[in-house]
């Protein structure tokens, strides 16, 4: 019996010593004990690193050492003991003291501990540093504040250039509006040879001037996000039939023939923003006739996929056109790009008009994109979905 007991206590003692060792070895966490008072009685490795204090210098001290002047004269290492004594631990974040003054931002956990007749013999102390963590979360705390005003900023930017731009827009519409209706009256007079190609000049010029004005103004108004879709009843094959009429006579004067289709499986009326698609395939149309000097421009309009609750059309224009190199398709749907600088020279335009249409059908939850080949002529195509139920009149 003698011999099982003192086998008993020399693996309790054994077992105390590898827990002990175990603890003081921890170099990441300063775990120690502390009186039921609060007076430090065991200090590891870890302690001393964090906290600057060997073991001969802090044991025996009160644990309030660790704390600012303004938390101790408010009695907060009290509390703290008072809260793990009562609930059984105490845990927070925040500002503790090393032996050379300096701070640290720290996570602490105190626990209650008992005996076997639930006496209260101390405190386990456990704490981490935590400063690094810290000062990553208000470096990214003050980033988004600096980045949320740097929004703001660029929003507030855009808003003003929005403004200007349109005011500016408006005020110059209006007198070229007037410009191209004189020009246009004394275009139909006999002015003589010369005086008659002077006027269709400015006529010309003034009509690319109106246009590029009106472009300015949408890009101002998608930017500052006032364009709203309006949703009503339409018939898609209205759509196809009115632009071929619209691009009817520019085409013929570079002697091009328009076709349009339209595909039966499309429901008669759908439901969407029937302006800016007429918008988005007049854009793709006269870019069409810009850019074709022999051959034909072709509209369409073909059923892509439907589905019980919407229908995607799938617009289509095609001409036999200059093409576009493929490593250029993309960037034309950019803000003022063209495919290159002599067709900016050669043709004219501000490289407004596709990234308004891709701004557009974006807005309708579509997409847009081109098929083409140098010399081989270019498809032009956006696909939009439309409520399949027809909306309130």
């Amino acid at each position: 019996m003698a011999e099982a007991q003192d086998l008993l206590s020399k693996q309790l003692r054994e077992r105390e010593t590898i827990f002990r060792l175990l603890v003081s070895g921890v170099r990441d966490y300063a775990i120690f004990m502390l009186t039921p008072e609060g007076y430090v009685m065991s200090w590891n490795e870890g302690a001393e690193r964090i906290k600057g204090y060997r073991a001969d210098e802090i044991i025996g001290k009160h644990f309030s050492e660790f704390y600012t002047e303004a938390d101790r004269k408010a009695k907060h290492p009290d509390r703290e003991l008072e809260i793990a004594r009562r609930d059984g631990r105490y845990e927070e974040e925040g500002v503790r003291v090393r032996k050379d003054g300096t701070t640290f931002w720290a996570n602490v956990l105190i626990t209650a501990i008992y005996d076997e007749d639930h006496t209260l013999i101390g405190f386990a102390k456990v704490t981490r540093d935590l400063t690094e963590r810290r000062r990553m979360e208000q470096q990214r705390e003050a980033d988004a504040f600096l980045l949320s005003q740097t929004n703001e900023k660029l929003k507030q930017a855009l808003e003003i250039k929005s403004r200007f731009l349109s005011t500016i827009s408006h005020e110059v519409r209006t007198p070229m509006t007037g410009v191209i209706g004189l020009t246009e009256l004394l275009s139909m007079k006999d002015l003589g040879s010369e005086n008659n190609a002077a006027v269709k000049a400015i006529f010309e010029s003034s009509k690319r001037l109106l246009n590029l004005l009106n472009n300015i103004l949408e890009t101002a108004k998608l930017e500052s996000g006032k364009v709203v879709l309006e949703h009503r009843n339409f018939p898609v094959r209205s759509v196809i039939g009115d632009t071929r009429q619209l691009i009817a006579r520019e085409s013929a004067k570079k002697g091009l023939r328009t076709t349009g289709t339209c595909d039966d499986n499309i429901p008669e009326v759908v439901c969407g923003d029937e302006l800016r698609v007429r918008q988005v395939l007049l854009n793709l149309a006269y870019n069409a006739v810009k850019f074709t000097n022999v051959g034909s421009i072709d509209l369409s309009a073909e059923l892509k996929h439907e589905n019980d609750r919407e229908v995607v059309v799938r617009f289509s224009v095609i001409d036999t056109g200059i093409g576009i190199p493929k490593d250029l398709q993309e960037q034309i749907f950019q803000p003022f790009q063209q495919a290159t600088p002599a067709t900016a020279r050669v043709q004219g335009g501000s490289g407004l008009g596709l990234s308004i249409c891709r701004e557009l059908v974006d807005l309708m939850k579509g997409d847009i994109g081109v098929i083409s080949l140098p010399g081989q002529g270019s498809t032009f195509w956006f696909e939009v979905p439309f409520v399949r139920e027809l909306c309130e009149s």
